[in-house]
């Protein structure tokens, strides 16, 4: 049976706990089987080397940031270290017409996101420890020891949150990708398969 409405996943973690990794890897080996993709979001932080704008995101200036908020064209948007992200409004309408996404932000946007959208599926990407993410961090070579401090500390303060005050359905360890890759598939595909009338 055609799926009448697709569905929302967002998928957050801690900065180094490997969200995109897992997010990537999961439609690299599903993606071409279903109708699902994941949302580029917006952006005004300086791209890394191996980022591709487009792709990876959308990298706009400030100036163009704050336009787009003041002309509603974001679902949700936040700012986090030093820089803008947000996701583009128009991803509700793909949804009711079938198509499904992935969407990787911070709990913050998640917040919002859920009291826009209320049926989306929250999945909570962690870790073994603060060490091992410390080591993620680092082995990134991309951002400067007090970048990493901030990293680590904004870290820490959601995984806390999560803990005290929990607000995702799934909690998915990604010690070993590869499990933690099995672990999304089993969340999302069912519900991609579903439809609304199989959940009535």
């Amino acid at each position: 049976m055609k799926q009448e409405q697709g569905r929302l996943f967002v998928v957050s973690g801690p900065s180094g706990v490997g969200k995109t990794t897992v997010v990537t890897e999961f439609l690299k080996q599903y993606g071409h089987l279903y109708q699902i993709g994941r949302v580029v979001t917006y952006t005004t932080k300086t791209p890394r080397s191996t980022e591709v704008d487009g792709i990876d995101y959308h990298f706009i200036s400030q100036a163009e940031f704050e336009r787009k908020v003041k002309d509603g064209f974001f679902l949700e948007w936040s700012g986090e270290y030093g820089a803008c992200y947000g996701t583009p409004a128009h991803i509700i309408k793909d949804i009711e017409k079938g198509f499904s996404y992935i969407l990787v932000i911070d709990r913050v946007g998640t917040a919002q996101i859920i009291e826009k959208y209320p049926a989306t599926i929250l999945i909570w990407i962690q870790v073994l420890s603060m060490d091992l993410l410390s080591e993620r961090l680092k082995s990134r070579k991309t951002d400067s020891f007090e970048q990493i401090q901030t990293r680590l500390f904004l870290a820490k303060k959601e995984i806390e949150q999560e803990l005290h005050f929990p607000m995702y359905h799934y909690h998915v360890s990604n010690n070993v990708l590869k499990d933690a890759v099995a672990a999304v598939f089993g969340v999302i595909t069912p519900r991609v398969l579903m439809t609304e009338k199989d959940e009535k």
